[in-house]
Formats: structure tokens, sequence, C-alpha cells
């Protein structure tokens, strides 16, 4: 057994566990040919599995996308540097700022403002830069979220969507 877990522990995989928490989009503004808006994002980072190995993150950047007919990217910013030690879980936030990247882009406009008058935006986070272990191993990171719908109330210029982990359900058997 104990060969056994030693196996396992050579080939695992020396990436983080990541995902994306909570998107918040405020003040969503549509004026003639400009889209603005604040996206906030929150990303949880998991290292479980480096065995004692801390790890550093660099180079993070963090593409804010909007899945249309095309997938068309709204924002765009950097993450500062940080470290994570072994089997720790920690929470990353980020602001991004929608500044009117979308000028004569009117199709893209108006689709956005027909999804939030349906009731939701579907948008796509990507996060990517570069990994270090304790042990000097660098490696390239990349994780595409899948778009997320951002539920608005109507008439509303304010969506939120959030990552829920599903509770166990117990069942009891009662005779």
């Amino acid at each position: 057994m104990f060969l056994l877990s030693r196996l396992i522990n050579i080939f695992q995989l020396h990436n983080p566990i990541v995902h994306l928490d909570s998107v918040t989009i405020t003040s969503l503004e549509t004026k003639g040919v400009n889209l603005t808006a604040n996206v906030d994002l929150t990303f949880m980072f998991d290292t479980p599995y480096y065995n004692n190995m801390n790890a550093s993150f660099s180079d993070l950047k963090v593409n804010v996308w909007w899945s249309g007919k095309e997938n068309v990217t709204l924002a765009k910013t950097d993450l500062p540097p940080f470290a994570l030690t072994a089997h720790n879980l920690t929470t990353i936030k980020s602001k991004v700022t929608m500044t009117g990247e979308f000028n004569n882009r009117t199709d893209v406009i108006n689709q956005i403002v027909a999804e939030r008058g349906n009731g939701s935006v579907k948008i796509g986070v990507s996060l990517f830069g570069l990994i270090s272990l304790k042990d000097g191993v660098s490696e390239v990171m990349k994780f595409d979220f899948h778009p997320v719908a951002v539920k608005f109330p109507p008439g509303g210029k304010n969506g939120t969507w959030k990552y829920y982990v599903p509770r166990p359900i117990f069942i009891f058997n009662v005779l």
C-alpha cells in the first residue's frame, strides 16, 4: 500500500485547482455605440496536491468575454503576483472595467442588451499566467471558465452569478 501511494504522488499533476466563484456586473450602461460596466470577479485557488511545496503565481492575466455569435473580449486586467503554501485555499478578487472598447460594434452591444432584457448575459472568463513551485519548476497555466449566466432583474443594470457547491441530501430510511 505504501508503494502504491508513493507512485501516485510521483505522477500527480503540479496544477492548482482554480474555480471561478462569483461574477458581479454593476452599472452596465449602453449609450449609443458605447458599452461600460464594472465587473467584479472572485477566484478560489487551491493547492492540495503539492506535498508541502509552496506555489507562486505571477504574470496573471484575466480576460472577460461575451459569448454571443463570436467570443468577444469585453475587458482585460492583470492580477498581482501571490504565493500559496501547501494545502491552502485562497480567495483572489479582481475588478475589471469595460470602458467603451466597442465603439462602432453596435451588433455586439445590441445583442448584450437583448440578453440582459431576457434576464441574463453570458459572460466567460479566462485566467492565465505562470506557476512556480518551490522546487524551481515553472509551468504556464490557463483556465477557461465557460460562459456563466449573469442574472439581471428586469430593467436592472446590476447582475450576479455565484458558484454554488451542492449540499448533500440525506435520505433517512424511516419504517
